[in-house]
């Protein structure tokens, strides 16, 4: 009986011991589950500061664009309106000609003075 008794304490030693490991194991498990958590919750916060970044910059992105599209279109009028300009050298030659043509300045020959003239060469 007494070899009974020691193998009883021994078993109930044992089982306290297995009971102590497991509990052990389950807080380990619940610290593991808490930390878990945490690193979860931790990870969304920042995709969600990452799709706020995202977005912020899809809106600055759309915004430079149309900025871009705004400077090409009035580059493209600029540029019509260039076109449509009178080179210096144009203008140089059109003062000339309203320069020669200029009824104050210029002195014209009526055609009687012209017959006369050829007559009084001749």
């Amino acid at each position: 009986m007494a070899e009974k008794r020691d193998l009883t304490k021994i078993l109930v030693t044992r089982i306290n011991d297995l009971e102590s490991r497991i509990k052990l194991l389950e807080q380990r498990a619940e610290m593991l589950d808490d930390e878990l958590v945490r690193v979860n919750k931790s990870i969304m916060q920042k995709i969600d500061g990452i799709e706020i970044s995202l977005e912020n910059l899809g809106r600055k992105i759309a915004r430079f664009s149309e900025q871009v599209k705004d400077l090409v279109f009035r580059m493209e009028q600029i540029s019509k309106k260039v076109d449509k300009k009178v080179s210096k050298e144009e203008f140089e030659e059109f003062k000339n000609l309203l320069e020669l043509f200029h009824p104050l300045k210029s002195k014209f020959v009526t055609r009687e003075e012209v017959l006369r003239l050829i007559e009084a060469k001749k």
